[in-house]
């Protein structure tokens, strides 16, 4: 069960997404295979189930779970993460609900004002929700994490600014556009390349996310230099130069936009030639469906794509309930990195309160059982996610992995690597504490 968001839903731009019609969503039991389902949703059949998994609809008193997302022209697709939280918990109420108690799910979008996104912090907390999952807002770390940790929330969602890794009630499932876009640099270094440019939309918190990069690149011995863009990107031709110009003979550039402009970028890159001139890296951004599949087969081997989870085409039993959910209760919603992220957040959240005896539900028993999660493991994850408590710093989720395209697809070959430590993502703290706790990497 959801309640409509106070702003109305910021879809893709059409040449990105093509909105499919919408169908009617149908139960899953142990959600498998559905004759709804559309072209990528493959093989389900071995599927995870949702939550009991036992085929009954919850009918007791609702337990609300709050979120913030980001919707706004220039920072698409964020809503993807709610989408697909939202497909989980719908399915989890189609199989039983939490031990009998449906899941109402309250998603508010803010953009970055802040003093919209104070507004609907405000508003999300009058709702008394039980949990904050599958969250993916620019602006609500800064400026309601310390509302929310007052509340005593311990909250697992998609974290985007260096604040969300810097709060010691929030575990982020992801390692954020920060450590995504250096492990994009990651690859471009593995490529042999003597310089690395970064280009990253002009948003709060964007300046790290570049640092990040410049730390990286310094201490491997390789000129770097950032650049933030103003988004909308408005002369995409003139980008691509600049690029190219920046990065220079042998360099590399990290193309760090949301799905639409990035392929306004990299479409203007092919019109003019200019895809051998660099070698080409994007963050988890890229990994997304409707992207690629615009792109085609023009940048077969061409760009590195950092993946923070196994693409939703992979085999596991959670990619293909991924895959599942998204068909049969939000097809508008395209397979993205985005939606991966909120959909493995809500995985984590009901495993938690289902550990939890239904007459002691409450935000207390609730929050502590997802402070107390260790050792969760799922396909899509490199190494099992924990949530640190006691920890001031997260990034439990930090080893990642390089996809790329083949044949108008994403490939995986299934390797995963350690995300560089630097001085803005914290990591040789998060990993001192791993090894103090005895988590192996």
């Amino acid at each position: 069960m959801r309640i409509p968001t106070l702003l109305a839903p910021l879809r893709r731009t059409p040449v990105l997404l093509a909105v499919s019609a919408l169908v009617a969503a149908t139960t899953l039991s142990a959600c498998g295979g559905s004759d709804s389902a559309a072209d990528e949703t493959g093989d389900t059949s071995g599927a995870s189930a949702c939550g009991l998994g036992n085929g009954e609809k919850a009918t007791g008193d609702p337990i609300v779970i709050g979120a913030l997302v980001t919707s706004q022209a220039g920072l698409d697709g964020f809503t993807d993460a709610t989408d697909m939280a939202g497909a989980y918990f719908d399915c989890v109420n189609d199989n039983g609900g939490i031990n009998g108690r449906p899941i109402k799910y309250v998603v508010y979008e803010d953009t970055t004002d802040p003093a919209t996104t104070q507004s609907l912090g405000s508003k999300l907390l009058a709702q008394d929700p039980m949990a904050l999952v599958g969250g993916m807002s620019v602006l609500d770390c800064p400026v309601n994490g310390q509302a929310y940790a007052d509340a005593g929330y311990e909250i697992v969602a998609a974290g985007i600014t260096n604040d969300c890794f810097g709060m010691s009630n929030f575990s982020p499932i992801n390692i954020g556009s920060s450590g995504s876009s250096t492990a994009a640099a990651q690859y471009l270094a593995d490529q042999g390349v003597d310089k690395i440019v970064i280009f990253t939309s002009n948003a709060p918190g964007a300046d790290l996310v570049n640092q990040g990069v410049l730390d990286y690149a310094k201490d491997a011995g390789i000129d770097a230099e950032s650049f933030l863009e103003n988004v909308p990107i408005t002369d995409a031709n003139g980008l691509a130069l600049k690029m190219v110009e920046a990065a220079g003979d042998n360099g590399g550039v990290v193309v760090n936009f949301n799905p639409g402009d990035t392929l306004k970028v990299l479409n203007a890159v092919t019109q003019q030639g200019l895809q051998d001139k660099v070698t080409w890296a994007c963050p988890g951004g890229c990994n997304d469906s409707e992207l690629v599949k615009s792109l085609g087969s023009a940048w077969d081997g061409k760009i590195g794509i950092n993946a923070e989870m196994a693409l939703p085409s992979s085999d596991g039993p959670d990619a293909q309930l991924f895959r599942q959910l998204r068909a049969d209760y939000t097809p508008d919603t395209p397979l993205s990195a985005y939606g991966q992220l909120g959909f493995v957040s809500a995985l984590v959240a009901v495993k938690a309160m289902l550990s939890v005896p239904v007459d002691d539900l409450s935000k207390e028993t609730v929050n502590a059982a997802i402070a107390a999660t260790t050792d969760y493991t799922s396909d899509l994850l490199c190494k099992p996610y924990y949530f640190g408590d006691g920890l001031d710093v997260h990034m439990s989720n930090n080893w990642t992995r390089t996809v790329q395209i083949e044949n108008g697809q994403l490939t995986d070959d299934g390797s995963c690597f350690a995300l560089a430590a630097t001085p803005v993502n914290n990591l040789d703290t998060i990993r001192a504490w791993e090894t103090k706790n005895g988590i192996k990497e």
